[in-house]
């Protein structure tokens, strides 16, 4: 006997995310980030604007020294901390609806990466770029819910993504574009350990090799 795949009740939040200006509390960001933040928060998915908080807690870095000490030492509000409130204010049940939908399209994603190796062309450019940002959009939900306790757990299903992302390197080809795309740049940079971000180290050529 099958069984029904899990649809929530609800997919919407009920408290709003908070606004990018909230977010970083006047304090400026890279231009990539604004746009990336925006182009999540505009979708009305709930995966897409719990992502757009968790980028922002994640890749946000503050650009003067003044600033970076005032975090450091806790004068100077962190996105982070925004993102934990609001996370936080969320009620359980969506909270975990939150997490079983980000599940769901873990499982997706290794199904995608997969169908690539079975593929009787190359995939385009914005295809592999859909694929890593995907899988970026869900580390930014991995990384809000671990304030939660629900880490650990996602990140044992993303792994499983990743374990899958290794096997198909071969079938995602490396453009130009890809190796020039911004946010790919800063999870290189940032998080070196991520196999995304890797699609945007700098080339031989770059290095002098």
């Amino acid at each position: 006997m099958q069984t029904e795949p899990w649809s929530p009740v609800s997919t919407s939040l009920p408290i709003p995310p908070p606004a990018l200006a909230d977010l970083l509390g006047g304090h400026p960001c890279a231009k990539w980030l604004r746009e990336r933040h925006d182009a999540l928060a505009r979708s009305p998915a709930m995966v897409e604007r719990a992502a757009a908080v968790g980028l922002v807690a994640r890749l946000w870095g503050p650009e003067d020294r003044a600033t970076r000490a005032a975090v450091l030492e806790g004068t100077v509000e962190h996105p982070a901390e925004v993102a934990v409130k609001w996370l936080r204010s969320l009620d359980p049940e969506t909270r975990s609806t939150l997490y079983g939908l980000t599940i769901q399209r873990a499982a997706r994603l290794r199904d995608a990466l997969f169908a690539l190796v079975d593929a009787d062309a190359d995939p385009s450019e914005a295809d592999v770029l859909a694929l890593l940002h995907e899988r970026d959009t869900l580390e930014c939900v991995r990384v809000l819910l671990a304030y939660d306790g629900y880490g650990r757990s996602l990140g044992r299903e993303l792994a499983l993504t990743d374990v899958a992302a290794v096997t198909c390197y071969s079938a995602m080809p490396i453009t130009p574009g890809i190796e020039a795309d911004p946010l790919l740049r800063a999870v290189f940079l940032a998080e070196p350990d991520a196999w995304w971000g890797e699609f945007a180290a700098p080339s031989n050529a770059e290095q002098g090799v």
